[in-house]
């Protein structure tokens, strides 16, 4: 249902101009170029093989991971190195799901890192819509 929301977005920019609040929809973002797509955040853990490699000869890991992302049809959106539960973070957009696994089946296969997760990022907007979906829904858990 997002690819066809996304889809239907796209068409409705192409026919001209949308107002703010008009433009984002279930499953799909505004971009600066009018395209919409998902949002995913990336959370990674690296090897110490691969620390070890870094700190002999540094790199610009988004000079890597850009071109791998958009090779696909995705975009990188930023790349953070942090102290905590994981190494870093990668924000990135790509038109589906299977886009952005194909490439972290490939970032994985590497073994370059420990761990390596993908959360599917909603906007406040899609989140109001769910919550309001979710009014006529019920649900009855185990035993109840």
């Amino acid at each position: 249902m997002g690819r066809v929301l996304c889809f239907v977005r796209q068409v409705i920019v192409a026919m001209g101009p949308l107002r703010r609040q008009d433009r984002p929809l279930l499953g799909c973002r505004s971009a600066d170029e009018g395209v919409t797509v998902p949002l995913y955040l990336v959370k990674f853990s690296m090897t110490a093989e691969a620390w070890a490699k870094l700190i002999k000869e540094p790199e610009d890991r988004r000079q890597t991971v850009g071109p791998l992302l958009e090779a696909n049809g995705g975009k990188l959106l930023g790349l953070w190195y942090a102290f905590g539960d994981h190494d870093g973070y990668v924000l990135a957009e790509a038109p589906d799901t299977t886009t952005i696994a194909s490439a972290l089946v490939t970032v994985a296969a590497s073994g370059a890192f420990s761990s390596l997760s993908t959360t599917v990022l909603l906007t406040v907007e899609e989140t109001l819509e769910a919550l309001h979906q979710a009014q006529s829904l019920a649900y009855r858990p185990p035993g109840g």
